[in-house]
């Protein structure tokens, strides 16, 4: 196999492999981006391309998940820390609540870097709306689709 078709991404080689490859998607009816990232290991070997033609093909599954992940026992500390922070900043009014926060932010980006033995596969970054901060709220999943973490990164 010497290219793959992918979901958004169309034909890619896969020797060598550039590092990163990127795609424009909607994903919460909001333009996104995806992309595909191979820092580690450029090469056809380093990567599971089943998983990631699943993982493509119900990405919009995904995002739900880990926009959900942000309300669960999982990402309610680091909600909160994001919200704390943008409020003490003058960015958020002091009555948000985390539900309406959790609702008002924009998923910004999918990062899928598929490397075998990894319980990290993919990340969404959600961020506010209008470019008003460059904190992310960065929710982390395997290859399944399962939450792994949740974390605030600027």
């Amino acid at each position: 196999m010497t290219e793959i078709d992918l979901p958004y991404f169309g034909r890619i080689e896969l020797d060598p492999l550039r590092e990163i490859y990127d795609a424009n998607v909607v994903l919460d009816g909001m333009p996104s981006e995806i992309w595909l990232e191979f820092f580690e290991e450029r090469t056809a070997k380093g990567a599971d391309w089943q998983v990631v033609l699943v993982f493509l093909g119900q990405i919009e599954r995904h995002a739900n998940t880990a926009r959900r992940t942000l309300r669960t026992a999982l990402g309610q500390e680091e909600l909160a820390s994001y919200r704390n922070h943008h409020i003490s900043e003058g960015v958020l009014p002091r009555e948000t609540d985390l539900n309406a926060l959790q609702r008002v932010m924009k998923l910004r980006k999918v990062g899928i870097r598929p490397k075998p033995g990894r319980d990290e596969f993919a990340t969404f970054d959600f961020t506010l709306p209008d470019d008003v901060t460059n904190q992310l709220m960065v929710v982390r999943l395997t290859g399944a689709g399962e939450a792994v973490s949740v974390d605030m990164e600027s």
